[in-house]
């Protein structure tokens, strides 16, 4: 079956069908399997063009009994070997690649494949995504819901504050604000909500912006209130009040103060 890769067969081939074709891309081509218990042998040809797969398999079969012929009369004096073709050569009806099949067997795998992680995902996503679910897990009311303010997004972008409570009276979000300030005060009116902690589970969820605008819109009903910045990481709460920032919570932990001197009025 070497004779079938060989040099010798790929020239005769590239010199019967002048080919355009290097003797090491002919041979690549040609693949021999024996036929079992039988003295036959298949010689098949894979091209990405079905017309010269053909033209060279039919080459094949005209050439190689000439080309082992030579090689044993070479060898041994007098050629004892001889070839006939008994079948073929023939196209196959079916030809790889078949595009049109094989992007309709891809886009119903992807298709598939996507549902089935989507199921596993929403199988085990335990990430709260609406506010009815947060309050069937957690038993707990929901005192107040915040929409995205264009406004707000615009003043967090270009860094100029957040105090919309007090710039912005008519806002979605500085309703939403009076709204939790109405809540936390009722919330529980045998003992009212005297110390409040706003934090988050992870940075940059707008604790401060809250903390802000919640302070704002308590002071702005009458009730004297006491905004700390706890946060000791990024610190935003002086700067958005404009106060100084060089006195504050840390000192007041540190000794170097007491509480009344990190007071600040706004």
């Amino acid at each position: 079956f070497g004779v079938v890769n060989s040099d010798r067969l790929a020239e005769r081939v590239i010199d019967d069908l002048d080919l355009d074709l290097t003797t090491q891309s002919v041979s690549r081509m040609l693949r021999a399997t024996p036929e079992s218990d039988t003295v036959l042998f298949k010689v098949a040809v894979q091209d990405t063009d079905p017309d010269r797969a053909a033209a060279i398999a039919a080459s094949v079969s005209r050439n190689l009994d000439p080309v082992i012929r030579e090689l044993d009369a070479v060898e041994a004096g007098d050629a004892k070997v001889a070839l006939r073709v008994v079948s073929g050569p023939s196209t196959p009806e079916l030809v790889s690649p078949r595009r049109t099949l094989n992007l309709g067997l891809g886009a119903l795998l992807g298709f598939t494949a996507g549902v089935l992680i989507a199921l596993v995902r929403q199988q085990f996503d335990t990430s709260i995504r609406s506010a009815d679910q947060l309050a069937k897990l957690s038993q707990l009311p929901n005192l107040a819901t915040f929409t995205q303010d264009r406004l707000l997004k615009r003043q967090l972008a270009m860094r100029k504050g957040s105090l919309l409570s007090s710039q912005t009276g008519d806002s979605r979000v500085s309703e939403s604000f009076r709204q939790l300030r109405t809540n936390l005060r009722f919330v529980n009116a045998a003992k009212p909500v005297g110390v409040l902690v706003v934090t988050s589970a992870v940075e940059s969820e707008g604790k401060t912006t809250v903390a802000s605008n919640l302070a704002v819109a308590f002071a702005r009903s009458q009730v004297r209130t006491l905004l700390v910045d706890a946060d000791l990481r990024r610190p935003r709460v002086a700067s958005l009040f404009g106060v100084d920032n060089t006195v504050g919570l840390t000192t007041v932990l540190l000794g170097d103060a007491v509480p009344s001197d990190a007071v600040q009025p706004s």
